[in-house]
Formats: C-alpha cells, sequence, structure tokens
C-alpha cells in the first residue's frame, strides 16, 4: 500500500473511531508531542485533547464526514487538505 493510500485509510479509521465514539481509539492518532491548535481556543497538549474529546463524545453523538481535497507526500512528510463536517 502506497503513502497516500495509507493516509486515506488513517483518515477513515479517524472517521469511524468518532462516529463509534471511541474517544480512546481517536486518542491513538495522536502524537505524544502532539500541540493542538484551534481558532479561539487555547493551544491542546493530548492530554488536553483527549479530555476534551471524551467530554465532547460523552454528550454529543454526531456524525464526522471528512472529504480530503490533496494529500501530498515528500520525503518524510506529508500534508492534507480536506473540508470536515459534523452534524448531529
Amino acid at each position: 500500500m502506497g503513502d497516500e493510500q495509507q493516509i486515506r485509510q488513517a483518515i477513515a479509521e479517524f472517521v469511524a473511531a468518532y462516529n463509534a465514539g471511541d474517544a480512546d481509539r481517536i486518542a491513538s492518532y495522536y502524537a505524544e508531542d502532539l500541540v493542538k491548535l484551534r481558532a479561539g481556543a487555547p493551544a491542546e497538549a493530548k492530554d488536553d485533547t483527549v479530555r476534551r474529546v471524551k467530554d465532547v463524545l460523552a454528550r454529543f453523538q454526531g456524525h464526522l464526514e471528512v472529504n480530503n481535497d490533496e494529500i501530498t507526500v515528500a520525503g518524510n512528510m506529508a500534508f492534507t487538505r480536506a473540508a470536515a463536517s459534523s452534524s448531529p
């Protein structure tokens, strides 16, 4: 399986974990040194993000969809550009 296909698969598995409400599986996709930046919110470390995701999933059951617009792989670096939406 090529790099781009592995990335697509990882995104699909993350979406499936979110839609199943599986915060522990979602957390497994975050690096230990994660710094998550969200507009209008303070930066979060992995523990902060996991705690927030667990809280959200305990209160809401949503449905996440991700449409990958671009996946670029260059050596040992990669990035994705995608549109994500969630609904109750």
